[in-house]
């Protein structure tokens, strides 16, 4: 746990440092006129390049790292490194929400170019939700996400290779796109004539790809069972209609298996028991 402490610190020591150096360089001052970094110049994954600042998904994710390692004790941060991430937290960027159409939704960043083309292939406006774990279905801002998905027309949404929208889907609870898009993803979609039907592919690489059904079974698993801190979400993007057996392994050494028929859970089981308070039963 040091050494990953101490991988994590050199890391966001990077942001602080540069992007606080970027800025001296521009007008004298280190920090914006808020007291917090201005990332800037970045790009929100693949999608928005150029004229980029505050990118979601790098806000996202500094804010979920010093969260956690703010959640740790003696012996694996010291206290000086927990100082400095109090501080750093303080300095980072606050989650680049907006408007679309009348709606509240999370933009890809602070200061972007917004795409008309529709061509963008990753969705950063939804990496809080996964892999970050910054909202859950349990929060009031999970509509902030349904009303993204909704208005913001800015990202090509596909099912080919390790595209993880199916992930996002089922992280925002709606079942009927989640099921549509998983039979696509994880059905028999190779496009030539192959022994194993699971031989994927081509998508952006060659065959057989494997990254739909990695990324494929994330998405099965988030709409069976989402773990938000110590909370585990049973069936939390499930049709009631689709009877189900799983046995899924969750946080904190649990195990947790369920029995779903005719639209009720007939059994559950969790393992250790004393886990069983965290469980929230969403269907």
């Amino acid at each position: 746990m040091r050494v990953l402490n101490n991988i994590c610190l050199s890391s966001l020591r990077f942001y602080d440092e540069h992007y606080q150096a970027r800025q001296k360089f521009r007008n004298g001052k280190t920090l914006d006129e808020n007291g917090k970094l201005y990332i800037f110049p970045s790009q929100a994954l693949e999608s928005y390049k150029g004229n980029v600042a505050n990118p979601v998904e790098v806000v996202a994710g500094l804010r979920a790292c010093l969260n956690t390692l703010l959640s740790l004790e003696l012996p694996y941060i010291s206290p000086e490194d927990k100082q400095y991430y109090r501080e750093l937290l303080e300095r980072v960027p606050e989650m680049p929400f907006g408007q679309l159409e009348g709606h509240r939704v999370m933009r890809p960043a602070e200061v972007y170019t917004p795409k008309t083309d529709g061509r963008g292939k990753e969705a950063p406006q939804y990496y809080p939700l996964f892999p970050y774990n910054m909202y859950s279905l349990l929060d009031d801002e999970i509509e902030t996400f349904q009303n993204t998905w909704k208005y913001d027309r800015s990202i090509r949404y596909s099912h080919v290779s390790w595209h993880q929208n199916g992930i996002f889907l089922a992280r925002m609870g709606k079942v009927e796109e989640a099921f549509e898009f998983h039979y696509k993803k994880l059905g028999d979609t190779t496009t030539r004539d192959l022994r194993f039907p699971t031989y994927w592919g081509p998508g952006y690489d060659g065959i057989p790809d494997h990254n739909w059904g990695g990324s494929g079974m994330i998405g099965l698993q988030e709409m069976l069972m989402q773990c938000i801190g110590d909370k585990i979400l049973i069936l939390p993007c499930w049709d009631p209609a689709v009877d189900v057996d799983f046995k899924l392994h969750a946080p904190g050494k649990t195990v947790v298996e369920v029995s779903f028929r005719n639209g009720k859970i007939q059994d559950i089981q969790v393992t250790p028991e004393h886990r069983k308070k965290d469980v929230v039963m969403i269907n």
